[in-house]
Parts: structure tokens; C-alpha cells; sequence
């Protein structure tokens, strides 16, 4: 099985947290930042780092806030 038939869907119901930092092309994301309840897109400088400016920071906000939440769950 591979992700796209386990992780993708599972981050899509919000069962497990998936940020897709480099080729979201790869995985047949396209452009947008979040879909479902976990899966995140968001996009990044070369580094591999979140952009954290503009309209990017409330992306940036939203994934670490899920982060966290995942992370208290357990």
C-alpha cells in the first residue's frame, strides 16, 4: 500500500496529520493548502521552510495549531 492509498485519506478524515513540504505534484496535490481535516500544502522556500508572511501566516498558524492538537491527543 502506499500513501496515497493509506496517509492521504486517513490525513483527509483528520485520523493522522500530513504536511506535504516538497513535490505535492507527486502525491496529485495541487495548489491548494489544506484538504480535509489534515492534509497541508503549504508552500515553502527552496530550504524546505513554511513561508510565514502575508496570507501565508494563517496557513502556517493553522498547521502548527494541528500540530499541537495532534501531538495533546496522543
Amino acid at each position: 500500500m502506499t500513501g496515497l492509498e493509506v496517509l492521504l485519506p486517513q490525513a483527509k478524515k483528520g485520523e493522522r496529520v500530513v504536511i506535504c513540504m516538497r513535490s505535492p505534484h507527486y502525491w496529485d496535490l495541487g495548489k491548494r493548502s489544506r484538504y480535509g481535516k489534515a492534509l497541508f500544502v503549504p508552500l515553502v522556500t527552496r530550504g524546505g521552510h513554511m513561508l510565514k508572511t502575508g496570507e501565508h501566516s494563517a496557513v502556517r498558524d493553522e498547521i502548527l495549531a494541528t500540530v499541537q492538537a495532534a501531538i495533546a491527543e496522543g
